[in-house]
């Protein structure tokens, strides 16, 4: 797993934030990301982990598939019982008995093998509702894996959505022109309401300036449709922006 893009090292958001992508990854799972940063396709953590401003913080989630191959040994021993059965009674399902018939005489007359019948039905029986059983329970499982799996989803953008109720009323940079040399450029446009850079508020370009540091810069913005987003991007202080923006209410 790789948690750094390939091409501006930026560290991704993880499976809560991260965009889909199509391709596979390392692990030949058609689950990789696009970075937020540069929107190259980087490798998603398959373990659910979130990486964010440099810290690990470990969501991990049950592998929703754990038993599946237990199952299908299951199954497959059901199979196998149920052939077993089919063959046993074929071979030795029945037997010759000789009795005498009305007329006093003794004749041979075949008669079903109770016992050889009653452990091949009784093998397959225990088998398949065995197999049925082991299927019932893993259907639980990964019934429970995905409630679990969206309640985390939740957690994350309900406490999104937290900290953008929070910022409602403050003032941020709406953007009235982007230059097609800005930095900024394949993150933002004009319409675009910065409402944070690196976690502070902003009410100008020049904060915008103030606030860059060397290396990843977190950006915090709604689009002009009101969605709230978060990019990072590669800057450096002093880095003209070659943005124009005018103060504006955060909604």
């Amino acid at each position: 797993m790789a948690e750094y893009c390939r091409d501006c090292s930026i560290r991704y958001l993880g499976p809560e934030t991260a965009k889909y992508a199509g391709g596979l990854c390392k692990r030949g799972e058609t689950t990789t990301m696009l970075c937020e940063g540069c929107g190259d396709i980087v490798d998603v953590d398959h373990e659910g982990r979130r990486v964010e401003k440099g810290v690990a913080m470990n969501r991990a989630l049950p592998d929703r598939d754990r038993w599946i191959g237990w199952v299908a040994l299951a199954w497959i021993l059901a199979a196998i019982a149920v052939i077993g059965g089919i063959a046993a009674i074929s071979m030795a399902g029945f037997i010759e008995v000789t009795r005498p018939n009305s007329f006093g005489r003794m004749e041979t007359v075949t008669e079903p093998n109770v016992f050889i019948w009653s452990v091949a039905i009784g093998q397959a029986v225990s088998a398949t509702l065995l197999a049925a059983l082991f299927s019932m329970i893993n259907s639980i499982y990964k019934n429970s894996c995905d409630q679990l799996k969206s309640t985390a989803y939740a957690e994350v953008r309900e406490g999104g959505d937290a900290a953008s109720e929070q910022r409602s009323g403050e003032n941020g940079v709406r953007l009235t022109n982007v230059s097609s040399q800005s930095p900024l450029e394949k993150v933002l446009y004009a319409g675009c309401l910065i409402t944070r850079l690196n976690d502070e508020t902003v009410e100008s370009v020049d904060d915008l300036g103030a606030r860059i540091i060397k290396g990843p810069n977190k950006i915090e913005f709604q689009s002009p449709a009101g969605e709230s987003d978060t990019k990072w991007i590669h800057l450096k202080p002093g880095q003209p922006l070659l943005v124009q923006g005018e103060l504006a209410k955060i909604p």
